[in-house]
């Protein structure tokens, strides 16, 4: 089963984060392409849920043990697929507890997913009203530049190769958490 909820974890970590973005450009060395501005490294961070869909066990599990390596006190939820990341913001069930489900503060997403792929959430999410200002951070294994210019003409606000390393996720993990869970980002929710 790839979905489950993973609970914060103490800040810190043993890991070193180093720096594996270049503005602009391909993406080679993991790096990545922005559409908005991130936030600021300053203030404190809020504890929003991290909303992951993705379809592959492994790539699930090392989401999971990077996420508590990196030490951060958002709690994260993995979803199968993009239907289940779409229901569960709609909070159909088995998603409608809110309380054990919450809004989240960002949405990791895997484009090659079936029932509903990663440019059909993003599209759905440019129709909603309620969604339309959610972070979403495409975490793809496709470095086709057609595939990140789609992804960020539907709305990705980053588009992130991922990694094989959970280090290197760990770190990714950490800069996305600095970037786009400051104060001044999540205000929508």
């Amino acid at each position: 089963m790839v979905g489950g909820v993973v609970g914060g974890g103490e800040a810190g970590s043993a890991f070193s984060t180093e720096s594996l973005h270049t503005q602009g450009g391909g993406l080679a060395n993991r790096s990545y392409r922005s559409r908005v501005g991130g936030g600021s490294n300053q203030g404190m961070l809020v504890h929003l849920t991290i909303l992951a869909a993705e379809d592959e066990e492994s790539d699930a599990v090392l989401l999971r043990i990077a996420h508590k390596a990196a030490g951060l006190p958002n709690p994260l939820v993995v979803v199968g697929d993009g239907q289940c990341a779409v229901d569960y913001l709609r909070g159909e069930p088995p998603y409608d507890d809110r309380v054990r489900f919450p809004l989240p503060g960002i949405l990791l997403l895997d484009l090659k997913m079936p029932r509903m792929d990663g440019f059909e959430v993003l599209a759905w999410l440019g129709r909603s009203r309620e969604f339309s200002a959610l972070p979403v951070v495409v975490l793809s294994g496709s470095p086709r530049e057609s595939d990140v210019a789609r992804a960020l003409e539907l709305g990705a606000w980053e588009y992130l190769m991922k990694p094989f390393d959970g280090r290197e996720l760990a770190g990714m993990l950490r800069d996305m958490r600095q970037k786009w869970l400051a104060p001044e980002i999540w205000k929508w929710a």
